[in-house]
């Protein structure tokens, strides 16, 4: 091979390696807001909108990852809605790592017992 192919190859490279820290970059940045904000609405909310958020997020675990981006960048087109792959990516993989983020979240929330929320205000914790 020549200095030349390699060249190319590496540029490519690169290109390849920013490509996947921003879909990294922004599918961890979309689940940890839609897994933050489940687990914080399934806390506070009433009952009837806990059990809807309980079922989605049962969902979204159960869909394989590959299904629910072909689901997206193939089926929103379908509707008139069009994606770019990134777009299609971010959503797919951010709402099915949401979910189990929002499990985890929700474990932790419920781990916070009442009185210690009152201590720590009580201490001056805002």
């Amino acid at each position: 091979m020549s200095s030349g192919n390699m060249l190319a190859i590496f540029y490519f490279l690169l290109e390849g390696i920013g490509n996947t820290l921003l879909v990294t970059f922004t599918c961890f940045l979309s689940a940890f807001l839609f897994g933050l904000t489940v687990a914080v609405l399934r806390r506070l909310s009433p009952l009837p909108l806990q059990k809807i958020l309980d079922v989605l997020v049962f969902i979204l675990r159960g869909i394989p990852i590959l299904i629910a981006v072909f689901l997206v960048y193939f089926g929103l087109p379908s509707i008139g809605i069009y994606v770019s792959p990134l777009v299609a990516m971010n959503l797919s993989v951010g709402l099915i790592s949401g979910s189990y983020l929002a499990e985890v979240f929700r474990g932790a929330l419920k781990l916070v017992e009442p009185y210690e929320i009152t201590v720590a205000k009580v201490a001056g914790m805002r």
